[in-house]
């Protein structure tokens, strides 16, 4: 099959991948955004850059994005052991669950043991690993403009909404790849996508030579929490974020009140923490807390399909991928890879 012209909306995780992607599968590719990260303090402003880091499995029960982190998983750990590779680091994943059947769904992983191995009630263990979310992105966009491919800062115009939502692919491509994080809910509004916010304390942080960090994940608690031991912006530092407090329907709330957000998660999981991963919490001291970032992420909790197909004709369409669940990163392997052949099955029929 020729190559396809394809234009990307959105430089996130998916809007990256998608982009690199295609172009190894050897179509001409642009891809636009109204933010480019393309340096620290703009990945900031994009909704993948506040991401927590935690790369393993979640237990949300929707078959599709399961089947999309378990195919991407070897690539992440792939990447998280080779000691060369700064922005993923493999750890331990102890998890707070006692639900049977996201037991069963993880038990499968490398590295499982249960809660009567750990010793721990209602904990399990994992391998896993954690990235950097912010300097991700930003290889990305350096990885794409090496191979001459455009990225570009651009804001949608009311024409072009109209263009996609009547399926009419944009900048004469062939096929526009819309992955545009919470803009969607405006382009897209009968899909009904909700803002989750998401709060996270960044700590500094060190770990001993030969200690593997680990993370916690409570999946029960309706305190949602995470515990993340990530790698830092400058390479061989690390970083602890803590996080969690997912409201849906709820947008950005002030500085104060975010910083007092993860005080309060700090002086409620304190004893939890520490009685779980004492390796990794007496890294974590308040004063340590250095930043406090946050987000909201677009999730089509309410039933919507990932992947939505539109076309204006036999040559033109607009494939919207919609929030796969909140989830950016951890599935995004697979994920793009079935975007982009749903994409190239367009141009067939053509």
């Amino acid at each position: 099959m020729a190559g396809l012209n394809i234009s990307i909306i959105g430089a996130g995780p998916l809007g990256l991948q998608s982009a690199i992607e295609a172009s190894g599968r050897g179509h001409k590719v642009e891809v636009a955004s109204a933010v480019v990260p393309d340096s620290y303090e703009l990945t900031k402003l994009i909704t993948g850059g506040n991401a927590a880091g935690y790369g393993g499995p979640f237990g949300g029960k929707d078959p599709l994005i399961r089947g999309f982190v378990e195919q991407s998983w070897s690539r992440w750990m792939e990447l998280a052991r080779d000691s060369s590779y700064g922005p993923v680091r493999e750890i331990k994943a102890r998890i707070m669950t006692t639900d049977p059947e996201f037991l069963s769904y993880i038990s499968r992983f490398d590295g499982y043991k249960s809660s009567t191995e750990l010793g721990i009630d209602g904990c399990i263990e994992i391998d896993a690993y954690a990235f950097n979310p912010r300097v991700l992105l930003v290889e990305w966009v350096n990885y794409l403009r090496e191979n001459h491919i455009t990225v570009r800062q651009h804001n949608l115009t009311g024409s072009e909404v109209q263009s996609l939502r009547n399926g009419e692919s944009l900048f004469g491509s062939d096929v526009t790849i819309e992955c545009a994080g919470l803009r969607a809910r405006d382009i897209h509004p009968e899909l009904q996508l909700q803002p989750i916010r998401g709060v996270l304390g960044h700590f500094s942080a060190s770990f001993e030579p030969g200690v593997t960090p680990i993370s916690i994940m409570d999946e029960e608690g309706a305190d949602l929490l995470y515990l993340i031991p990530r790698p830092g912006n400058i390479p061989g530092t690390w970083e602890l974020v803590l996080g969690g407090t997912f409201d849906v329907g709820v947008g950005i709330c002030g500085k104060e009140e975010s910083e007092a957000i993860i005080r309060r998660k700090f002086d409620l999981t304190r004893e939890r923490l520490a009685a779980i991963a004492p390796e990794t919490f007496k890294s974590l001291i308040l004063p340590n807390l250095k930043e406090v970032s946050e987000d909201c992420r677009p999730s089509n909790i309410n039933g919507s399909p990932i992947f939505e197909h539109i076309k204006s004709s036999e040559h033109r369409h607009v494939l919207v991928v919609n929030g796969a669940r909140g989830q950016g990163f951890v599935p995004v392997f697979a994920l793009v890879q079935h975007a982009l052949n749903m994409v190239e099955g367009f141009g067939r029929k053509a």
